[in-house]
């Protein structure tokens, strides 16, 4: 009868060991339970001036996510970009932060970052349901900059740009 209690214990250790684990690898695979928070980012290297990645930047804007934005001439080398959200967030629910780190007079490595908001950019709290698009928003301009300015994204993930 004590090998009974020994390896019902023994079970009961595995499972939540188990489960422990489990949620440990989703966790780093999916993001945390707060990423929703955090800024969106991305890194990439473009072999072009700085402002030759300017251009980049309003094209894929425009080719990726359909947002039209004057085309200023005098931009800083930190800069943000009000766009949208795809889905119910609307007009003015995504603003991008665009850094440009000049490498040499030929690379430049861009960081874009897009932040939680509050609903359609109204003051209130951000809203989690936000997060996958954001995610799905970032991705794709910085996939479509990388594409065609034959550049190397450097990385995608959630934190701090």
């Amino acid at each position: 009868m004590q090998w009974l209690g020994l390896s019902l214990t023994i079970l009961l250790a595995a499972l939540f060991i188990g489960t422990w684990v489990w949620t440990l690898r989703r966790h780093a695979q999916a993001g945390g339970m707060f990423d929703w928070a955090r800024p969106r980012v991305a890194r990439l290297e473009l072999p072009c001036s700085a402002e030759g990645t300017r251009e980049l930047i309003y094209d894929g804007l425009l080719d990726a996510l359909g947002t039209r934005t004057p085309r200023r001439k005098k931009h800083r080398d930190d800069f943000r970009i009000v766009s949208h959200l795809d889905g119910d967030f609307g007009p003015g629910s995504a603003r991008f932060r665009f850094e440009l780190e000049p490498v040499s007079d030929s690379r430049t490595r861009l960081t874009i970052s897009l932040a939680s908001q509050s609903h359609g950019g109204e003051t209130g709290a951000p809203d989690p349901a936000e997060a996958p698009a954001r995610v799905r928003q970032v991705d794709r301009l910085a996939t479509w900059i990388a594409e065609h300015g034959r550049g190397e994204l450097l990385e995608t993930r959630w934190g701090r740009p």
